[in-house]
């Protein structure tokens, strides 16, 4: 939860939008949080107990301390820790690392380092971000051992922050921190209404496929109306992850989209140019022919959606480019649209194609993070959000139905639950397939 202003008010700082820009950099000695320098000030002064007094106030309230920025649609974040003597650092680990970032081939180990305070048990990172933000992250702490040479390192969620994104997953349980002007998850509350199905679909070359199929509450085989589908190119993400039943039942229940029939499908292959072809015949050519017989699902393209993250949304959207016949709509999740095959020297491989060949008839809906901004040595410098939005300005240029939204967050489940969301929205509400 967010700091209060009555917590504030012990220390005597009252939160406002008057401060200039702090420095955020990650070996600033001055702290710029208000909160924190007015700390330093009655510490200084001699008062005594002001720290114990100040940790009273950050259990009651929960961190990340929250406070106002010079710009309204800003606020300054600082993540805190309460170290014991033997602490040697603690990191904070987040997409939110991006801030700090600079220039190609980062140190991405030493991104979110915190700092003490001198004469304290207190570690602090501060940031300014978004108001809409919502982002997840892990405190990454490493002790003194009796080895000098070593140090035992251990990544733990925050433990004043009682917020926490996916306790029930080991894999995805972290801190979670959410501003006020984030999107609401209404879905995250939600028990799953429908009912999943597990069937195996070959491919080309014979291999069976796990395919995941969650059927909405009410579903109807012998319906007369197909049903709209979502294709997602991951189990684990669509099925697991993202939450993808609860979205979907969210959006159905809410009037949001008509009653859908999701599919989570693993990809047949690698992710290769090779594979990627195989999993346009794939979808096309294998998968949807069998949902229409088994699930009672739309052969209509534009009641069909195909989606994947990061890899997996360049496949999708490469697969809806080369069988339009078959799919009609995309929705992708930070794709990973930088990507080139082998061989070829240009990197946006795939926007190139998109710019220069026949359009299809296809609609779309591509989303980014705005903190997609780190640069590597592997896609030399397109980062993620840069190359979505060359993107978005092909397609526009083209003339393409296309929805861009992007989004205040990283590169991780939990930002892509409001982009799926959104899209299906814009792919599947009712008058959406007559546009």
């Amino acid at each position: 939860m967010q700091w209060r202003a009555a917590s504030l008010l012990a220390f005597g700082v009252l939160l406002s939008g008057a401060m200039s820009r702090p420095a955020i950099a990650q070996d600033q000695e001055t702290p710029a949080s208000p909160a924190l320098r007015a700390l330093v000030e009655s510490m200084d002064a001699g008062e005594p107990g002001v720290l114990d007094a100040f940790w009273r106030a950050v259990e009651q309230a929960g961190t990340p301390l929250v406070e106002a920025y010079a710009h309204e649609d800003s606020s300054l974040v600082t993540f805190l820790y309460r170290g014991e003597p033997a602490l040697q650092s603690v990191r904070v680990s987040s997409g939110l690392n991006a801030l700090l970032i600079e220039g190609i081939e980062p140190d991405f180990d030493s991104m979110g380092r915190m700092r003490r305070l001198p004469g304290s048990d207190l570690w602090y990172l501060s940031l300014v971000v978004g108001r809409d933000l919502r982002v997840s992250y892990r405190m990454e702490v490493a002790k003194a051992t009796s080895d000098s040479a070593a140090a035992e390192v251990a990544e733990v969620l925050d433990p004043l922050n009682p917020h926490v994104f996916r306790p029930d997953r080991e894999e995805l349980r972290a801190s979670l921190l959410e501003l006020p002007g984030a999107p609401p998850q209404p879905w995250r509350e939600h028990e799953e209404a429908g009912a999943w199905r597990q069937l195996k679909v070959p491919d080309v070359h014979g291999r069976e496929n796990d395919v995941f199929v969650y059927l909405p509450a009410g579903f109807d085989a012998q319906r007369a109306e197909p049903y709209p589908v979502l294709l997602g190119l991951d189990s684990y993400s669509f099925g697991i992850g993202m939450l993808g039943a609860q979205i979907m039942d969210h959006l159905i229940a809410s009037g949001g989209i008509p009653p859908t029939v999701m599919v989570a499908a693993n990809l047949p292959g690698g992710t290769g140019l090779e594979q990627m072809d195989v999993t346009a015949e794939y979808v096309a050519n294998r998968l949807l022919p069998q949902l229409r017989a088994d699930f009672n699902v739309a052969s209509d393209p534009r009641r069909v959606v195909i989606s994947g993250t990061s890899r997996r949304g360049l496949i999708a959207t490469y697969s809806a480019f080369m069988r339009p016949e078959a799919v009609g709509n995309v929705l992708s999740l930070s794709g990973s649209f930088y990507w080139k095959p082998d061989g070829e020297t240009e990197y946006e491989w795939l926007t190139h194609r998109l710019a220069t060949e026949p359009m299809r008839p296809l609609r779309l809906f591509i989303s980014a993070g705005n903190l997609e901004t780190v640069a590597t040595p592997r896609n030399l410098g397109h980062y993620m959000v840069a190359t979505n939005r060359h993107l978005r300005d092909v397609l526009l240029a083209r003339g393409y139905d296309l929805e861009y939204w992007e989004f205040s967050g990283d590169h991780s489940e939990l930002s892509w639950q409001d982009a799926l969301a959104r899209g299906l929205a814009a792919l599947l509400s009712e008058g959406s397939a007559a546009r």
